[in-house]
């Protein structure tokens, strides 16, 4: 696969050097990934700093981390994976960066998944799979999603063979391309969450049971019937994940979209979009109600801008899975 994904909902780069967030904004880039390993000979600026990572926050930039030492290093075994996932989850809390935070290990060479097992054991081991991702190939990505040892996958256009693994989170689909003065690969993430930090305090983590709860009150609840037409123009693109189907509810107005919110904030809320969109105006006060309060409630209780994404997200999932099939023409 060649050039940027027509699925791309963010854009972002990744650098073995330091960066600025006002060239990435300028160049309107939603995210960096940067390496938490340690500086080498070779890349002195390789590992991101605090102050680097500050700068791209508040250049409205968000983070993904990745590991790599050693282009062979994920064929080093358990032991190895255990050793690094210890350092990467060490670093990433010295940055600030909440509990639970994703971090990609790399593989960065053409190797089947199987060369690599041991060591994504290792990195489970010590941080879990929750918050296991990897850079690597199409057979790496897909090989570890079907052992279930990542919960997030990068993929490398390199030795994919022009074919994406539809689990895969973020895709890097360009190499070695100026932007700003900068040597930057160019990347392509087509969900929510794809393992990005935007510098928010996540005071709490939401359990499982807590989004479950949450997508249930959402999806029980009903506004006023009638329709309510889709709106239009290039602000919906994230927004409207599932094109028009959420106005094929029996007749009843959509309660809520795929992405009310988005991680890094910047999209706004469904409220700001309703606002825009084109509608007869029925049910659109108590969708705007609905939000408000839970919107509210959540910062209340100290409920993260990713947390509440992933709720969000949750319960526009189980909307979708509500929606009756079309009729055959």
């Amino acid at each position: 696969m060649a050039g940027r994904p027509a699925k791309t909902m963010f854009d972002g780069v990744d650098l073995s050097t330091r960066g600025d967030g006002a060239t990435l904004e300028a160049h309107k880039q939603d995210f960096v990934v940067r390496y938490v390993s340690p500086d080498t000979q070779n890349h002195p600026h390789k590992r991101i700093t605090l102050a680097e990572q500050n700068d791209y926050f508040a250049h409205n930039i968000s983070v993904c981390y990745v590991w790599e030492t050693t282009t062979s290093e994920a064929t080093s075994g358990r032991a190895a994976g255990q050793r690094d996932a210890i350092d990467a989850a060490t670093y990433v809390t010295s940055l600030g960066a909440p509990a639970g935070q994703p971090i990609y290990f790399a593989v960065d060479e053409d190797v089947p998944g199987s060369a690599v097992d041991p060591y994504f054991r290792g990195i489970c081991d010590k941080i879990g799979v929750t918050r296991s991702g990897s850079y690597g190939s199409l057979r790496v990505i897909r090989y570890l999603f079907d052992q279930r040892l990542i919960t997030y996958g990068w993929q490398t256009y390199a030795w994919s063979g022009g074919q994406l693994e539809a689990r895969a989170q973020a895709y890097q689909y360009l190499n070695d391309q100026m932007m700003g003065g900068l040597n930057v690969d160019l990347d392509a993430a087509f969900t929510l969450l794809y393992g990005q930090w935007d510098g928010s305090d996540m005071a709490r983590n939401i359990t499982d049971d807590d989004v479950a709860a949450i997508v249930t009150a959402f999806n029980n609840q009903r506004v006023d019937a009638g329709a309510v037409a889709p709106p239009t123009g290039d602000q919906i693109t994230r927004i409207q994940a599932e094109r028009n189907d959420y106005y094929r509810l029996n007749g009843l107005a959509n309660t809520f979209w795929p992405m009310v919110l988005t991680s890094d904030g910047q999209h706004g809320k469904l409220v700001d979009i309703m606002a825009q969109s084109q509608s007869n105006g029925s049910g659109i006060s108590e969708i705007k109600a609905t939000l408000a309060a839970w919107t509210g409630g959540a910062a209340a209780a100290g409920v993260g801008l990713e947390e509440l994404a992933k709720i969000f997200d949750a319960a526009a999932a189980g909307a979708r899975a509500q929606i009756p099939p079309a009729a055959t023409p």
